[in-house]
């Protein structure tokens, strides 16, 4: 059984990998981003739920190693693509990530769920037949529960995981309760991540947090909500913790005090931070970089204050 599972997910990791790559055809890279993160991240998912995956995560690893690489190749070159970098592009917006969902990362939860909501709507319908199978399971064994009963383990391991299992019930669905377990593990992770950063990339990570509008920005019929691929890039980047100047050969380190796009002064480190707050006149937040992003959060933020109004009931 384990090598017909194997044979299965490796054919299926196949074939969404070749899908992945078919991306490059896209030339808007907001319209990749947007792919990514809808739908090849969501892959997988309907063999993870059907059998145990864990024990492939050399398979599930694959895949995940290929959407990072397609995210690299939106930043158009910019290098080099650390580990923090394709560690953010697992991880949700609201903790500074990209929200590209790991096959690897989710495997536990998202067997567990499934199965988990099935034998609690297979009690409903037959709690005869769902009491005769426990009882194999604790004297001859059952394998499907031999499996559940291993990812509940190593699921547990994660603090608060085995509170919030206690919790679930018949009117938890599968995916809600697998986006749970791993926003959970993720929470975890970036908290003990955060205490190892930089100043600088420990600060990025909190900023990034507050401001999720460039990943949840949609490209829809209106021409304004379209970011260009420079733009992009940049933000991208500058989200992802990845240097925007080339670094010297010898060191690896980019120059300091490189000559900003926005001012021409020298003054931008290899993340171009200092763009930030600079404009051809010293104006806040009007550089040619961070216009778009800038005025497309604020279109969103003016949309929900006027929705907002617009449901309010009028004073008599």
């Amino acid at each position: 059984v384990i090598v017909l599972v194997r044979a299965f997910l490796a054919a299926a990791v196949g074939e969404a990998t070749a899908a992945v790559k078919r991306l490059s055809y896209l030339q808007s890279h907001q319209h990749k981003l947007i792919m990514l993160r809808r739908s090849f991240s969501c892959k997988l998912q309907h063999v993870q739920r059907l059998v145990p995956t864990s024990g492939h995560v050399d398979l599930l690893r694959e895949y995940d190693e290929c959407l990072v690489a397609s995210v690299a190749d939106l930043l158009v070159g910019q290098r080099p693509f650390t580990e923090l970098a394709a560690t953010k592009v697992h991880l949700p917006a609201a903790l500074g990530g990209l929200e590209i969902e790991s096959a690897a990362a989710r495997a536990d939860a998202c067997y567990y769920s499934s199965l988990t909501s099935a034998y609690f709507r297979l009690a409903v319908l037959d709690q005869d037949w769902v009491e005769d199978v426990y009882t194999s399971f604790q004297s001859h064994g059952h394998a499907p529960l031999a499996a559940l009963a291993d990812a509940k383990e190593r699921l547990c391991a994660t603090p608060g995981a085995s509170d919030l299992m206690a919790k679930f019930s018949v009117h938890d669905r599968p995916p809600g309760a697998q986006a749970k377990l791993v926003n959970l593990k993720h929470a975890s992770a970036v908290d003990d991540l955060v205490r190892t950063l930089p100043p600088r990339e420990a600060t990025v990570m909190h900023a990034s947090a507050l401001a999720p509008h460039l990943i949840s920005i949609t490209a829809s019929g209106d021409a304004r909500l379209r970011v260009p691929n420079n733009v992009l890039a940049t933000n991208l980047a500058m989200r992802l913790s990845v240097t925007q100047i080339p670094t010297t050969p010898f060191n690896g380190a980019a120059t300091e005090g490189s000559r900003c796009p926005g001012c021409a002064q020298y003054h931008v480190n290899a993340h171009l931070d200092g763009m930030i707050s600079c404009g051809p006149a010293g104006t806040a937040l009007c550089t040619l970089w961070h216009d778009d992003v800038a005025r497309l959060s604020n279109k969103r933020r003016q949309g929900s204050a006027s929705r907002a109004n617009w449901n309010r009931p009028a004073s008599r």
